[in-house]
């Protein structure tokens, strides 16, 4: 039996290794990734531009088309350099908010009637947690990535072509760009459909300055993508319709079930009730926000949220504004709201940090 537990321990002890070799090799290839991606786009838009546009016989429907293709690259290009720019958002760039708008947030005991929540319910932490890794305060819907070292507000993955992390603050330019890199691909491989066949047989009507052998390979790359991401982009959109990230996505799936075994409904806290209005949070615009337009910009935006305060499913609020008392004969006595007794299966610190205290010793980060 020694012999097992010793082969098992050591058994873990590689996969932790290997777990770190993979975290530490995927932050040091984040800025080849991203140069890789710079000099496609940027060999794509030179290539579009000199053959589709430059080389071509001046039309009245190209006239027109002109300003929607400066358009679609201006966002291409923008909104790719928003997200590899815009900080994801940390916990612990914001604890002076704490301190100034809600020490009272910080939990001491366990008692619900002394956790935190704003007079009209639209808080929606009720602990202040301390993160087990970096030691800050990690605020709900709050993930820590192992790659860059640091906790991720409204965490949805490490994306290792933008060197870091897609959360709260550059989510939105992440999903736009894959939708105009979408939009510019199909676009580029339907208009340069001749041009492609014509740069296959080497004839000497070729006039563009870029070679026919690279405006080959990016007519099939262009392609390629355009078949790819634009599935990427459908899976996410559909999960920010569902008022989720990709990480509370696999949570959400796993509370379902066990919901469904227990014979409950499960409902997701931080879904809206409707797809539109899930949508408009995510992107921030709609009624008392951002014009629909600004989708179409290639400009930096805020989120709708401070990665602190989160609008809350109507049954989720209503029972926060009750103090979670749910009497014998509430009407949704047969739904579970959020991981009311699972806790959260994506925090990776081995057990939690426990919960934090703006007194407490200094952290990693300070």
């Amino acid at each position: 039996m020694p012999l097992i537990r010793d082969s098992g321990t050591l058994a873990i002890r590689c996969f932790k290794s290997v777990e770190h070799c993979a975290d530490r090799l995927t932050g040091a290839a984040g800025p080849v990734f991203v140069a890789i991606c710079w000099v496609l786009i940027v060999l794509g838009g030179i290539s579009f531009v000199d053959v589709i546009i430059i080389h071509k016989p001046l039309s009245f429907l190209r006239l027109i088309f002109l300003p929607i293709a400066i358009l679609i690259l201006l966002n291409l290009y923008s909104q790719y350099y928003y997200v590899i720019r815009t900080p994801p958002g940390n916990p612990h760039s914001v604890v002076e908010e704490i301190k100034r708008e809600a020490p009272w947030m910080i939990e001491k005991g366990s008692d619900r009637e002394h956790r935190g929540m704003l007079a009209d319910g639209t808080w929606a932490g009720e602990k202040l947690r301390k993160c087990g890794r970096c030691l800050g305060p990690k605020p709900i819907r709050t993930h820590h990535c192992r790659v860059c070292r640091s906790c991720v507000l409204v965490m949805d993955h490490h994306c290792p072509c933008q060197y870091g992390c897609v959360g709260l603050y550059n989510q939105r330019y992440f999903v736009l760009f894959m939708a105009w890199l979408s939009v510019s691909c199909w676009t580029f491989a339907i208009l340069g459909y001749q041009d492609f066949w014509l740069s296959m047989s080497y004839k000497p009507a070729w006039v563009a300055v870029t070679p026919p052998i690279s405006f080959t390979l990016i007519w099939v790359l262009s392609v390629a993508l355009g078949c790819a991401v634009p599935m990427l982009l459908v899976w996410h959109i559909y999960l920010i319709s569902r008022g989720e990230t990709s990480i509370e996505g696999h949570d959400n799936d796993y509370f379902t079930t066990k919901a469904k075994e227990r014979g409950v409904t499960y409902i997701n806290p931080y879904d809206l009730g409707s797809r539109r209005h899930n949508l408009e949070h995510y992107f921030n615009v709609g009624p008392g926000r951002l014009p629909y337009y600004t989708l179409f910009m290639p400009f930096r935006y805020p989120p709708s949220t401070s990665g602190w305060r989160f609008p809350l499913h109507p049954i989720a609020l209503s029972r926060r504004r009750r103090n979670s008392e749910v009497p014998e004969d509430d009407r949704y006595g047969n739904v579970v709201v959020g991981d009311e007794d699972e806790g959260e299966l994506t925090d990776d610190e081995g057990g939690g940090g426990g919960l934090w205290s703006e007194d407490q010793e200094e952290a990693p980060w300070t």
